[in-house]
């Protein structure tokens, strides 16, 4: 038995013969019309945004772009030619959070992370689409969880709902870091899939 984190990271048996949701999306990107591919690797924990494959102690914001929209501003975007290379990314950054998380003392279960795959397609000369893949590993809510947790929880929580309403207003993206981050693909121009690890509890 494995987790569900373990995976959508690294498959059921741990090799090509079951991919892990990681391995099997950039398949689809390469080769592909993509003129660029990019990926990001974050860790949010107490609202505040870490890069997990350039670490600094530059402070990572969310900026609006009037052409590119929603950015990160300090974070890298380091670009990729390969699914092998963003394998190579993704377990660096998991590498650089587990230290950062046993120097600083920082419970991994109280933590966001976020990865990024940008995509950029350029179907003439004047014409480029840009998408995102964005996978989310969401911090869990248990009797233990912390105000900041549960704030972003919260905030994500409030977005979804005004998402599934027909109001057309939708507010609380500026709740958290997190929902700053997702708030590009957080939006009806998005397709959104959510897989829940849901365990066994003690009845009271």
């Amino acid at each position: 038995m494995i987790s569900l984190s373990t995976y959508l990271k690294r498959g059921m048996d741990l090799s090509l013969f079951s991919p892990s949701l990681l391995f099997s999306l950039p398949l689809t990107l390469f080769p592909s019309l993509s003129s660029y591919v990019g990926v990001t690797y974050l860790n949010v924990y107490h609202d505040i945004i870490m890069d997990l494959l350039n670490p600094s102690d530059k402070h990572i914001k969310v900026r609006n772009h009037g052409d590119l929209g929603d950015y990160l501003e300090n974070a890298a975007e380091l670009s990729v030619k390969s699914t092998p290379d963003v394998l190579r990314l993704f377990h660096q950054g998991s590498k650089i959070r587990k230290v950062v998380e046993l120097e600083k003392g920082i419970p991994s279960t109280k933590c966001h992370t976020v990865f990024i795959i940008s995509t950029e397609y350029k179907m003439s000369q004047d014409s480029v689409i840009r998408s995102r893949i964005v996978l989310c590993n969401v911090a869990g809510l248990n009797h233990r969880t912390d105000d900041h947790v549960k704030g972003a929880l919260s905030a994500l929580d409030t977005v979804l709902t005004d998402l599934s309403g027909s109001s057309g207003t939708v507010s609380g993206y500026n709740g958290s870091k997190l929902t700053q981050i997702l708030r590009s693909v957080l939006n009806k121009n998005s397709f959104l899939h959510f897989i829940g690890h849901l365990g066994p509890t003690t009845a009271r």
